[in-house]
C-alpha cells in the first residue's frame, strides 16, 4: 500500500519511522521543496536513505 503526495503544494513537516517507509510515499521529493523538517528515527538517520536524491538530502537535510 502506498500513499501518494505528490499533489500537495507544501509540507512542513513529515514524520515516518524510518527510511524504508519512504518508499511507500510516491511523491516525497515534489511535496517537500519548502520542507522545514524531516524526521526519520532509526540507526541510518535520513542522510542513510537510499531512496532519496543526493540533492533531495543536501535541501531537506541542512
Amino acid at each position: 500500500k502506498t500513499l501518494d503526495i505528490s499533489n500537495l503544494k507544501s509540507l512542513e513537516k513529515l514524520r515516518l519511522g524510518g527510511c524504508r517507509l519512504l518508499e511507500d510515499v510516491q511523491g516525497i521529493e515534489n511535496a517537500t521543496q519548502n520542507m522545514e523538517e524531516l524526521v526519520l528515527p532509526g540507526p541510518y538517520d535520513s542522510i542513510g536513505c537510499s531512496c532519496l536524491s543526493n540533492d533531495f538530502k543536501e535541501q531537506v537535510f541542512k
